[in-house]
């Protein structure tokens, strides 16, 4: 492309891009004060004590919040999987502290505790 298409270019590159950041300049605002109902809401519930309605207002917010960060929901087999491999790694090392201690009993403990978790995980895997 030659140095004369540049200004074209740009042109008409800003004149599609302006709609879709006006969209999300928007999209932010109305996220914002949505965002901005519910924590008023939530904290007239917490003046009356309506455990309820505040557990409510809570996971609207939170729901509110991902959908306007963009952000998509685990699937619940993934979250447990993450949970099962964490207790893996956790297990490790309590593995290795025991065998520093040269408890024949504390080592074979963890040992089978860490078979059931690794037995566990494989079985997510599936």
């Amino acid at each position: 492309m030659s140095l004369r298409h540049w200004p074209i270019a740009l042109l008409i590159g800003s004149t599609a891009i302006s709609p879709l950041l006006a969209a999300a300049q928007q999209a932010n605002t109305q996220c914002h004060e949505q965002r901005q109902t519910l924590r008023e809401q939530l904290q007239q519930a917490r003046l009356q004590g309506d455990k309820l309605r505040q557990t409510q207002l809570n996971t609207e917010l939170q729901t509110l919040t991902e959908q306007c960060q963009g952000l998509v929901a685990l699937h619940p087999r993934q979250v447990e999987y993450e949970h099962i491999n964490r207790q893996v790694e956790r297990r490790e090392t309590l593995l290795r502290e025991a065998l520093g201690t040269g408890d024949a009993q504390l080592i074979e403990l963890r040992r089978n505790q860490l078979a059931k978790s690794r037995e566990k995980l494989e079985t997510l895997r599936r």
